[in-house]
């Protein structure tokens, strides 16, 4: 499936955004949030691409980190959730919501739970 049109399997964007927000406390000025999204563990990738990935988001040294959904597609890969997200670092710590691709698993407590093991 990988190799079907319009994959983005293999397409990462990582892209470095300001917004001045005038209406943010003076002390949120310069704060960094790396947003990560739609990671859908499932094998290919495999995990040391993702290491990587994880590995060049750690250094732009976030203060805080979001996960929005869509962290794991089988269910086997949540057991990735802590071994790589824990790769994780901020100054700050991370938020994380579950994707619709988490509760297709009919597991969604899985997710949630191995979420609330990484240490950020």
């Amino acid at each position: 499936m990988a190799s079907l049109p319009g994959n983005e399997l293999f397409q990462v964007e990582l892209i470095e955004a300001e917004a001045c927000l005038s209406r943010l406390p003076a002390e949120w000025d310069g704060l960094k949030l790396l947003h990560l999204s739609d990671f859908h563990f499932h094998g290919v990738p495999d995990r040391a691409w993702f290491a990587a990935i994880i590995g060049r988001c750690n250094q732009w040294e976030p203060d805080l980190v979001a996960l929005t959904g869509d962290i794991a597609d089988s269910p086997r890969h949540h057991r990735w959730i802590l071994p790589l997200l824990g790769r994780l670092r901020a100054r700050h710590g991370a938020f994380a919501i579950l994707g619709n691709h988490d509760y297709y698993l009919e597991e969604p407590e899985m997710v949630r739970r191995r979420l609330l093991q990484v240490v950020i």
